[in-house]
């Protein structure tokens, strides 16, 4: 029979152990989130029209 202090003891890892997976899982999202920002960005500047202020020479 386990004591009643193991049992208190893997409740307490139990929880530490979710606890960690939340957090992992929440920086995972933030990160993904940040990505996707960056990504978004980048596709914004590759759809703008490039803006030239240099003289065009022929037509």
């Amino acid at each position: 029979m386990i004591s009643e202090n193991k049992k208190t003891q893997r409740r307490h890892v139990n929880i530490l152990s979710d606890q960690l997976q939340n957090f992992m899982s929440q920086r995972n999202l933030d990160q993904a989130i940040a990505s996707t920002r960056n990504a978004s960005v980048q596709i914004q500047e590759i759809n703008e029209p490039k803006k030239s202020y240099g003289l065009r020479i022929g037509s």
